[in-house]
């Protein structure tokens, strides 16, 4: 946050106005300002204008989270777990993580089932790594054991 021209503090003349700009880091958002004190929610700019006393403007930033959410498929059955922790479930689930981070799934297949695919932010039958950088969904396909998944498995 800072005055425009940018200082930290600011001297003006009775009378005079200043606006002030407010911005957030990348990955942050604003979560409020204060005026003298008073919360007036998450703001852009303020300008006090006709200024003929000292005032006060404070900010508070915040991390920007975005949601990772699974869905599992097929007629198989197991458990998707993330690194770092949050996903832990056998079917739909979600989980907001930090701005940037680097989010590792596995899926553990329940007996009698098998890991099939990846779909929409990971796709195929290798690692899924995401990149938490928007709202994500992931879904993984797990298929009951029969005589003929090896097959398709190659």
């Amino acid at each position: 946050m800072a005055p425009s021209p940018r200082a930290p503090s600011q001297t003006v003349l009775n009378g005079d106005s200043i606006t002030f700009i407010i911005a957030a880091n990348p990955g942050y958002q604003i979560t409020d300002v204060g005026v003298d004190g008073v919360s007036l929610g998450a703001l852009s700019h303020y300008a006090f204008t006709d200024i003929n006393a000292d005032h006060a403007i404070t900010a508070s930033f915040g991390v920007i989270t975005y949601t990772l959410t699974m869905g599992k498929f097929g007629s198989g059955s197991g458990v998707i777990t993330s690194t770092p922790a949050g996903i832990d479930c056998g079917g739909t689930c979600q989980y907001a993580f930090p701005y940037n981070t680097v989010v590792t799934l596995t899926v553990t297949p329940d007996a009698g089932s098998a890991f099939f695919s990846w779909g929409d932010a990971c796709n195929g039958s290798g690692p899924c790594v995401v990149s938490m950088d928007a709202i994500k969904n992931v879904n993984v396909t797990l298929l009951t054991r029969r005589a003929y998944l090896p097959q398709l498995m190659k």
